[in-house]
């Protein structure tokens, strides 16, 4: 068996190198928590409005004394309300299209074979974005009634 026999003076030059390292950590873990500390103190601590020092006070009274004119024109303020909930009409400089919806003609008779007559029309509006460039598509339905008061539904597509 081979044992090594250490000698003292090799262990405290062990204790001595490790204690170097140690206290270099502990330097460097110092100095990192005051950057943490300063960097903690930047972001959360209250702060103040500091000017610089060759910019002069907004506060200073001014070294010539000025004559103050009253002024004796009053303005009028106008509150405008807008309206809620209303709807609006969309904008005429919007290029408009068209589309109908219409039943068929086959639909347009009425079950007592007289021929529907056209009351009236729905349009609806609605907006449509074609990227860089607004459109407004009316949507037009036509609703029908027999024009002989036979009782048949009023039909719309």
């Amino acid at each position: 068996m081979n044992t090594e026999v250490i000698t003292t003076e090799a262990l405290l030059e062990i204790v001595q190198k490790q204690m170097e390292i140690i206290a270099q950590k502990d330097r460097q873990i110092a100095e990192l928590q005051e950057k943490v500390d300063y960097l903690i103190r930047q972001k959360y601590a209250s702060s103040s409005e500091k000017f610089p020092s060759n910019q002069p006070s907004l506060f200073d009274e001014p070294s010539e004394t000025i004559e103050r004119q009253e002024d004796t024109e009053v303005e009028e303020v106008v509150v405008v309300r807008k309206k809620r909930g209303g709807k609006t009409t969309p904008p005429e400089s919007l290029p408009h299209i068209r589309v109908v919806h219409d039943l068929n003609d086959d639909e347009k008779v009425c079950s007592c074979g007289c021929e529907m007559k056209r009351i009236k029309e729905i349009v609806s509006h609605q907006y449509d974005v074609i990227p860089a460039q607004f459109q407004v598509i009316e949507n037009v339905r036509f609703v029908y009634a027999c024009s002989c008061q036979c009782g048949a539904k009023v039909k719309t597509t």
